[in-house]
């Protein structure tokens, strides 16, 4: 059974310390191997940690360039921007996110209504299929909560083209499952592989590389995954949005600082924590998936890892500023507590796309109108990086040492 670190800063950099040696020329050589769920030493572990910003990408860059230079850890570095490229695509499109949700509700409605389209999913659900690799990794991901990254692009591939299953509802198992599980880098990847990413590319997964990533662990039979894509149809792609990212000004007024789950390491930003009044800190995980039978949006050991994460990011800012924390249950309570308290201003890491904004948003934009003034802090990292993604990764890649630069991480 894969063993993550527990969910706090503090195993995380030292998680991070630990594998530093690992992320030049180990990493690039083994990152395509999946040794097993008992055999992690090519990966970092620290998906989870970085999915809720316990730490951040900027500080694994950072302490990477330091050790090996510029070129000598070159693919985890750009495997780390991934998943900021990942944010700003979404954060410029927000409606493939709606659209995804849509059709993820209706699809699962057909679930429910249509017999032999459930029985086919649920074969898929429960690993019933019969392509052993594909019932090992469902096993994998319910026990563990994570899969390999190149275990996740076999697996939506036969979903798709194998098992012939909408990808919608593939990504919304593996959102309720990953502990890692983060809305742009799950929904965009299992659309890069079902080939709605990049015009006339998708992901294929065939026997001969599953055997050879896999160490011949797994030997599908030749006939047993499909041998083209075809061809999903789609509208044409939205075109990218103008970012809105105001630059944070604070005032000397006192506020609460609200604590999500995209970020929970709200010490690191350039705050005067002398006004702060309360720290609050609410869950929204379990606003994750529609997936039939589990009425609580994600696997309890994701909800877990977020109690946890926003606990120990609560206490970080109870050190800096001895005042009061408040940790709500439910997302509900967040509008009344502000206003028993009297709370005029909120400070919060920028929310972005996905299940935390889908949430809040309402919350906040209610309070907003009752003249609550709402305070996002965009990282620097994030400022710097999102708006290059507006079409491939590839563009963002060549432009990588230029951003860094402006970063000061080079």
């Amino acid at each position: 059974m894969t063993s993550f670190p527990p969910a706090t800063r503090a195993a995380a950099l030292e998680r991070l310390d630990s594998f530093l040696p690992k992320a030049g020329k180990h990493y690039a050589q083994n990152r395509n191997t999946d040794f097993g769920p008992n055999e992690t030493q090519a990966t970092s572990l620290l998906s989870p940690h970085v999915r809720h910003r316990l730490v951040t990408e900027e500080e694994i860059v950072a302490h990477v360039l330091k050790k090996f230079g510029p070129n000598g850890a070159e693919k985890f570095v750009q495997e780390v921007v991934w998943r900021t490229y990942w944010k700003g695509y979404l954060e410029m499109r927000p409606t493939l996110w709606e659209d995804y949700r849509y059709e993820r509700t209706e699809l699962w409605a057909r679930y429910e209504s249509d017999a032999d389209f459930r029985e086919r999913l649920d074969e898929a659900l429960e690993g019933r299929t019969g392509i052993i690799c594909f019932d090992a990794w469902v096993a994998e991901l319910k026990e563990n909560n994570w899969l390999h990254n190149h275990t996740r692009m076999w697996f939506a591939s036969i979903w798709v083209f194998t098992l012939n299953l909408p990808w919608e509802l593939g990504a919304d198992f593996f959102y309720h499952h990953l502990l890692d599980g983060d809305a742009a880098s799950n929904t965009l990847s299992w659309r890069w592989v079902a080939g709605l990413h990049t015009a006339g590319k998708a992901y294929l997964a065939t026997p001969s590389n599953i055997e050879r990533y896999t160490n011949g662990r797994f030997k599908p039979g030749n006939r047993q995954l499909a041998d083209d894509t075809g061809r999903l149809e789609e509208l044409d792609k939205p075109p990218a949005q103008d970012l809105d990212l105001p630059l944070f000004a604070q005032d000397k007024k006192p506020f609460a600082l609200l604590i999500h789950n995209d970020d929970c390491a709200p010490d690191l930003l350039d705050v005067d924590w002398s006004h702060l009044t309360h720290t609050i800190t609410v869950p929204t995980e379990n606003h994750r998936t529609a997936l039939p039978g589990h009425d609580h949006g994600a696997a309890t050991a994701v909800l877990t890892f977020e109690k946890e994460a926003l606990a120990d990011a609560a206490a970080r800012i109870q050190e800096k500023a001895d005042k009061p924390v408040t940790a709500l249950d439910f997302v509900d309570g967040l509008a009344g507590f502000v206003k028993t308290e009297g709370i005029e201003t909120i400070i919060t890491p920028t929310i972005p796309q996905g299940t935390a904004r889908d949430a809040l948003r309402p919350v906040l934009n209610g309070l907003q109108d009752g003249g609550v003034a709402i305070h996002p802090v965009t990282r620097p990292w994030d400022r710097t990086i999102w708006p290059h993604a507006t079409a491939g990764f590839f563009k963002v890649k060549k432009k990588l040492p230029k951003l860094l630069g402006q970063l000061q991480l080079r």
